[in-house]
């Protein structure tokens, strides 16, 4: 297997699923206690229990504003509550994925592919416009990311974790999102895929981080879809995702005061 490829999602063992599980359970509890999460609220864990119900019958799309590192703590509360969880992938930047720029990140994505988390590589801006991968290598990436993306979420029990806004920041705010997580949707049914929105706030030192679990829901939920343009040239399907992705959004921004809500500050209509 090359620096970049990762497997397939495929049927995890019971062994796998209950070693995430309990994996899972420490990281959230060491979150909770070292990182100052505040605990879930009682409506957040209902949201929970609501989309690990359906995963017995869909695939989900995870997404979060995308502040500060101990963002991955919100990963390992999804694995606690959805246990029903199949296989969990993770876009990732190639920065951090690839052993040979980042040790620490790249061998610690790989360890934890027995457990079917899998992180997959993303190119960034940085990546093609340094000239630091072939022409090939990048193809090869982002075919797998295209492929991969569409065998996960088509299998019921299979989640996506989304971070739109790609690049993390620290005063609370959300900046526009890229459209990667709108273009999902060529790939599925409009009621075959779930969407979960989750926050983390980070108030003034002297509080607790706060994180909030929104109710699961489905694309047209929040969109007609057969308003939107489609996607017969590239001008109009870069148009759908854009469109898509700012609804996702949208939606993740009601979590947040009105002062957090940064680009997503207003309503849709």
């Amino acid at each position: 297997m090359s620096r970049f490829e990762i497997q397939s999602p495929s049927e995890p063992s019971r062994l796998a699923i209950e070693t995430r599980w309990l994996l899972a359970q420490m990281a959230w509890f060491l979150a909770e206690n070292l990182l100052r999460i505040e605990p879930l609220s009682a409506e957040s864990i209902e949201n929970l229990k609501k989309a690990d119900e359906l995963l017995t019958t869909h695939s989900a799309v995870f997404y979060m504003n995308h502040v500060r590192k101990a963002d991955i703590s919100a990963v390992a509360m999804v694995l606690k509550y959805l246990r029903r969880t199949k296989n969990g992938i993770i876009p990732a930047g190639l920065t951090h994925f690839d052993v040979e720029r980042d040790k620490v990140s790249g061998y610690f994505y790989r360890a934890v592919r027995p457990l079917h988390v899998s992180f997959l590589p993303v190119l960034q801006d940085s990546d093609t416009q340094k000239n630091i991968y072939t022409p090939d290598e990048i193809a090869m990436i982002s075919n797998q990311l295209r492929v991969l993306s569409q065998e996960a979420i088509t299998s019921p029990g299979n989640i996506i974790a989304y971070t739109p806004e790609g690049t993390r920041h620290s005063d609370n705010i959300l900046r526009q999102a890229k459209t990667g997580i709108g273009r999902n949707e060529q790939y599925h049914g409009p009621f075959d895929t779930f969407y979960l929105p989750v926050t983390q706030l980070y108030p003034p030192y002297s509080k607790r981080i706060r994180t909030t679990v929104g109710a699961p829901f489905f694309l047209p939920d929040i969109l007609d879809l057969d308003a939107l343009p489609v996607g017969v040239t590239l001008e109009k399907a870069k148009k759908r995702a854009r469109i898509i992705t700012d609804a996702l959004m949208y939606a993740l921004a009601e979590q947040l005061p009105e002062e957090n809500r940064g680009y997503y500050h207003t309503t849709t209509e």
